[in-house]
């Protein structure tokens, strides 16, 4: 049975979750029911039948930068009524002139300075809002790299 461009073969089956599950390339063709709508990972994100994207954007994030000093400072605008207010979260180091790029799930703030330069990379929860730096930490301390995802 051709579904959505994928050959499937045997039983047609379709799982109901009480949480999505975090979309990675291993889950291209898995449908799942969340909250009675039914999804189904494509190549690069959860789709839901028949619409856009499952993850609309719901907040923009500013982290850190500069305001007489350097900050540590995580803002956010609510995009459902325009409203911001800093979250309780901070970045593990007051930084700036850092890239910045983000998965479904999660916004990552990488490099800048401190002032001194960094190789720390943070990440940030959506789902909670909280801030942990990762193990992983970039090849090399720099800053004003370019941050993108694909």
């Amino acid at each position: 049975m051709d579904n959505y461009g994928l050959e499937n073969e045997g039983i047609f089956k379709i799982e109901e979750v009480t949480e999505m599950p975090a979309w990675s390339a291993a889950l291209e063709g898995r449908r799942v029911y969340f909250e009675g709508d039914q999804f189904y990972a494509n190549d690069s994100s959860w789709m839901k039948e028949d619409s856009t994207a499952y993850y609309p954007s719901v907040a923009g994030f500013v982290a850190g930068g500069y305001s007489t000093v350097v900050i540590s400072i995580i803002d956010k605008l609510l995009f459902s009524n325009d409203n911001v207010a800093s979250i309780t979260s901070k970045l593990t180091d007051e930084k700036r002139w850092a890239a910045g790029f983000n998965s479904d799930v999660a916004g990552f703030v990488a490099g800048g300075t401190t002032p001194a330069l960094t190789s720390i990379i943070d990440k940030l929860l959506f789902s909670n809002d909280n801030v942990a730096s990762i193990t992983s930490k970039l090849t090399a301390a720099k800053h004003s790299a370019a941050g993108f995802e694909n």
